[in-house]
């Protein structure tokens, strides 16, 4: 396992300083780290697609990349993600 201090330098590197997501049980650190770093580039989406929304709304704006973490259970997805050629991605 990853740990967050690695993560975040090596996103922080890439120039990827804002972060969005919908945090879980198992990134319950991350969450926290991020909260505690610095909360005008952290924001807590209510679900997966605000998190997507609120990333793309940072790219827009600022032509950087964000971070977006998201839960995922395939078994609860009520639709597939698919690329351009419509092959099933998630």
């Amino acid at each position: 396992m990853i740990k967050v201090n690695s993560l975040i330098k090596i996103l922080e590197k890439n120039n990827s300083d804002f972060f969005t997501g919908v945090p879980d049980s198992i990134l319950k650190q991350l969450s926290i780290y991020l909260q505690k770093k610095n909360k005008k580039h952290h924001i807590v989406a209510s679900n997966e697609g605000a998190a997507v929304s609120i990333g793309i709304g940072h790219y827009l704006s600022t032509k950087r990349i964000p971070c977006i973490y998201l839960q995922f259970s395939k078994k609860n997805m009520p639709m597939e993600l698919k690329d351009f050629h419509g092959n099933i991605i998630l």
